[in-house]
């Protein structure tokens, strides 16, 4: 059965220019991809596909097939080209103590337990701590299968990355929050170093609320002494956005275009490869 790839939101593209060397970034999610083509840093292309949800990995790999047919940006990609995969589950852990032997057989060990038989592991030095990142295997293979020659990250590397970036401006600590519609990340950057990380699960604005602010008392940082930049799944004037200006005075987007799909407001973390 044909996987119908009924939704396509192009987002800015210019012509396909076969003389250029261009460097791709697909992120990659069960129901669809994000595609985002850049040439001399500048944005050449970005543009998403959606299909009905599936957990079928040949689904999947039909329809990543089709795309690459359709797209002549991937279809005649010759340059470098990024996968970046959500995370099944991740671990940080200091430069100093990493030891990659012992920790893929740790790992490795742990999968088996668990019989996660379909766990990929990726690392990644970020900020002088080693980012450990959980994939899962069937759709990376599937993935690497149709692109080939392909570098594998996980978004939570792409997201530190990209925090780098963003420094404070008038306050002792910058936050990044990535939203999504079940989680949130959250990166504290304490005077421009990375100071913590980790992810929470929330159904209502008050759970978002509370494990934001709680991160914050356990940290000892004052809400007055803080700035936040959201990211992802998040609109101005939507319930949280309105709930954190409750609680903080310096509260903006990273991306202002809201006009655009959540997808893109990512591009900003993508573009960073």
């Amino acid at each position: 059965m044909s996987v119908d790839i009924s939704n396509q939101l192009v987002y800015q593209s210019n012509p396909f220019d076969e003389h250029k060397i261009y460097s791709t970034t697909i992120r990659i999610a069960s129901d669809g991809l994000s595609v985002f083509v850049t040439c001399n840093s500048n944005l050449e292309y970005a543009t998403a596909y959606r299909w009905a949800k599936s957990n079928a990995v040949a689904d999947f790999s039909q329809a990543l097939s089709s795309i690459k047919e359709r797209d002549a940006f991937l279809k005649n990609n010759s340059g470098k080209l990024l996968l970046l995969f959500e995370d099944e589950g991740y671990t940080l852990v200091p430069q100093p103590l990493f030891v990659q032997t012992e920790l893929t057989s740790y790992l490795s060990h742990f999968i088996e337990q668990d019989k996660m038989d379909s766990g990929t592991v990726v690392f990644s030095e970020v900020n002088n701590v080693v980012v450990i990142s959980l994939l899962n295997k069937a759709v990376v293979d599937a993935a690497k299968s149709v692109f080939s020659n392909v570098e594998v990250k996980s978004y939570t590397q792409a997201l530190l990355s990209f925090s780098n970036t963003i420094h404070p401006k008038t306050r002792d600590y910058s936050l990044i929050v990535s939203v999504n519609s079940s989680y949130f990340d959250l990166v504290i950057k304490k005077r421009g170093q990375l100071h913590f990380f980790n992810r929470f699960t929330f159904s209502t604005k008050e759970d978002f609320a509370y494990f934001l602010i709680m991160a914050l008392q356990n940290l000892e940082i004052k809400n007055e002494d803080v700035e936040i930049n959201l990211l992802g799944e998040i609109n101005p004037q939507s319930p949280i956005d309105e709930m954190l200006n409750r609680y903080f005075s310096e509260v903006g987007f990273i991306k202002s275009d809201q006009k655009l799909s959540w997808d893109y407001h990512r591009y900003c973390v993508e573009q960073n490869y």
